[in-house]
């Protein structure tokens, strides 16, 4: 899944409309610019720690971090957990880690949402 997939899923669930705009580096490691439809503030919960967290308390989302064990766990009664594990070759911190394990989530969970065509 795509980066640009993960955060218009994350903004479904959330109940959002967003706008992306393509190949504008604005931020390191990523070319999106993400702004929500309503107010027109910059939203990225991949790389904003306050957009992730405002997206985990929106969706009632439970966050566990184990910095040991370099894991991190979010979900709610309505999903299974997701779960993310990170090295430094792969996503380099814990706060890196919970954010993407944050969308993650919320992705999942809008997927869940959307009924089956039978």
């Amino acid at each position: 899944m795509t980066e640009r997939n993960l955060l218009e899923d994350a903004a479904k669930a959330a109940g959002m409309r967003i706008r992306i705009y393509e190949g504008m580096q604005v931020f390191p490691g990523t070319d999106l610019v993400v702004t929500d439809a309503a107010s027109g503030f910059r939203w990225n919960p991949l790389i904003d720690d306050g957009d992730a967290l405002r997206l985990a308390v929106r969706l009632d989302l439970g966050i566990e971090v184990h910095c040991s064990l370099a894991v991190v766990h979010v979900g709610n009664g309505e999903q299974e957990r997701e779960s993310v594990h990170w090295n430094l070759r792969d996503v380099p911190d814990a706060y890196t880690a919970t954010r993407l394990a944050i969308v993650r989530a919320a992705a999942k969970l809008a997927r869940r949402r959307v009924p089956q065509v039978p």
